[in-house]
């Protein structure tokens, strides 16, 4: 997420931890960065795909 932003990750963290409604004193928030990345990439082959789709059809 940072790279889509232009955010460092500590802001990120520091947004999490003050806005939170689930902050829990000790709790500790785990951001999957693979997982959103491959999520990323598979949205992207998606909208290739329909974009495609979109261009035959016309």
């Amino acid at each position: 997420m940072e790279r889509i932003y232009d955010i460092s990750t500590s802001l990120i963290y520091r947004w999490i931890y003050k806005y939170s409604k689930y902050n829990k004193k000790g709790a500790q928030v785990v951001e999957m960065k693979d997982s959103n990345a491959e999520k990323i990439r598979q949205m992207e082959a998606r909208i290739k795909e329909l974009e495609q789709a979109v261009g035959q059809k016309k």
